[in-house]
C-alpha cells in the first residue's frame, strides 16, 4: 500500500480546544505553536484524528449550532508544530478529513453543508466534493463536484478511495425524510459530474414509508491489499462487502453482526 504523505483530523464543536483569548470557545485556535484565527463566535474541537494530524478541517460552526461558516484546511509542519498553510474551502460547509488516494497523488474532502437536528440541509450549495492535489507544496485545489449534481442531495462529509480515481460516498438524508439514504461510487476523473457518481446501494424506507435518516457508517477500503471494500449497514444490520476489481466493486455477499446487544453497525476501522 502507498506509504501516505498526509495523515488528517477534523475540527468540530465536539471537544475543546484552546481559544486565542484564553477560552475554551474563544477568537481562535491553537494547533501547536500557532494560533488560526477564526471568527469570534465559532467553537471548535476535534472529533478524530487519522494517524499523526498533519491536515486538519476546521469545521467552523457557531457556538449556538445554529450556523457554520465555510471549510478551510490547515497544514501543520510535524517538526515545529507550526501552521505551514490554510487552504479556503469558500462556499462550502461542515467538511470532513482530507482522504487520501492509494496514490498519495490527490486529496478529497467531502462537505455536507449545515444541517439541522433531523438531518435536513440548510442549503444544497454548501455540499460538494473537493479534490487537492498533493503533489502541489502546499496542496492546491484542483476542482469541485457538487453535491446537486453528483446526487440531488447533500452528502455526508466522508469518503473513502477504493481505486486511483474513484470514491466511495454517502447521502445526507434527513430522518422521516422523502428520501433513502444511498450509498455512491464517484468517478473523480468524469468532466460531467452529472455523470459521474452511480448508486451503489440504497436503504429501505421504514414502516410509514419514510426514510429511516442516514443508515451507511463508517467505509474501510483497501486498494491493493485484499481488494475489499466495508460499508456499515445499519438498515439491514451487517456489513456490505465487495470487492475492488479495477475501478468497479462486485457485491461479495454482506456479513452478519450478530451481537447481544442487537445494536446495527454503525462504523468500521482498520487496525
Amino acid at each position: 500500500m502507498a506509504d501516505n504523505r498526509w495523515s488528517s483530523s477534523t475540527v468540530s464543536p465536539d471537544s475543546t480546544l484552546r481559544g486565542s483569548k484564553g477560552s475554551s470557545t474563544g477568537a481562535g485556535v491553537e494547533i501547536g505553536n500557532g494560533t488560526e484565527t477564526i471568527d469570534h463566535d465559532v467553537l471548535s474541537g476535534y472529533d478524530g484524528i487519522r494517524d499523526v494530524g498533519s491536515v486538519v478541517t476546521l469545521q467552523r460552526m457557531s457556538i449556538d449550532i445554529r450556523s457554520m461558516g465555510d471549510g478551510r484546511l490547515v497544514g501543520i509542519d510535524l517538526d515545529s508544530l507550526d501552521i505551514a498553510w490554510t487552504l479556503e474551502l469558500d462556499g462550502l460547509k461542515n467538511c470532513g478529513p482530507l482522504t487520501i488516494s492509494p496514490a498519495a497523488s490527490l486529496g478529497a474532502v467531502a462537505c455536507t453543508g449545515y444541517v439541522d437536528r433531523s438531518g435536513i440541509a440548510a442549503n444544497l450549495d454548501n455540499s460538494g466534493i473537493v479534490l487537492v492535489d498533493l503533489t502541489s507544496a502546499p496542496p492546491v485545489e484542483l476542482r469541485r463536484l457538487s453535491a446537486e449534481a453528483l446526487a440531488g442531495a447533500p452528502l455526508q462529509a466522508e469518503l473513502e478511495w477504493f481505486a486511483p480515481e474513484r470514491l466511495l460516498a454517502k447521502t445526507q438524508t434527513a430522518l422521516d425524510g422523502s428520501a433513502n439514504n444511498r450509498l455512491l461510487t464517484v468517478d473523480v476523473a468524469r468532466d460531467d459530474a452529472e455523470s459521474a457518481a452511480e448508486i451503489l446501494l440504497e436503504a429501505r424506507p421504514n414502516d410509514s414509508g419514510t426514510g429511516q435518516g442516514v443508515t451507511f457508517g463508517g467505509m474501510l477500503c483497501a486498494p491493493g491489499c485484499d481488494s475489499t471494500c466495508l460499508v456499515a449497514d445499519s438498515d439491514r444490520g451487517v456489513l456490505q462487502r465487495f470487492t475492488i476489481d479495477g475501478n468497479t466493486l462486485s457485491p461479495l455477499g454482506a456479513l452478519g453482526v450478530h451481537g447481544t446487544v442487537g445494536l446495527p453497525p454503525r462504523d468500521v476501522g482498520g487496525l
